[in-house]
């Protein structure tokens, strides 16, 4: 494998792994039933703050070197991953801690937004590897 795939491959690869955390967390939230104030805030911070690391994942994807050979596959990346961010993103804005509710709709709409993201997501990761292997 060439020097500059490598290294493309390994700064990909932290950014694969800060995503993997920050979504672990996310899904262990996800998970909570906010029945009181207190949980409920806890929820929207907690997606409040995914959305901002997944955000900063994004940046860094976008300030990569990319190689020419995975550049089309790494821009379809770093738009899948947007759907990522925009679905945390409606999540954390479904919680209205002054009514004390969650717009489930909203909620929802953030979820499947959100796999959305995953699952367009992991095909092109796959591509991406296989070209750098390949080249």
């Amino acid at each position: 494998m060439k020097e500059e795939y490598k290294k493309y491959a390994l700064e990909l690869g932290k950014i694969g792994e800060k995503i993997e955390q920050i979504s672990k967390k996310f899904g262990e939230v996800n998970r909570l039933s906010a029945t009181t104030f207190e949980m409920l805030k806890h929820k929207k911070e907690s997606y409040s703050n995914s959305f901002k690391e997944y955000k900063e994942c994004k940046e860094q994807m976008l300030r990569m070197n990319v190689p020419s050979i995975v550049a089309e596959e790494h821009n379809d990346f770093v738009n899948a991953f947007d759907a990522f961010i925009k679905g945390t993103e409606k999540k954390a804005d479904a919680i209205d801690l002054d009514a004390l509710v969650t717009n489930e709709a909203l909620f929802n709409e953030g979820s499947e937004q959100w796999k959305k993201g995953t699952d367009l997501a992991k095909p092109i990761t796959d591509k991406i590897v296989a070209k750098l292997f390949a080249g």
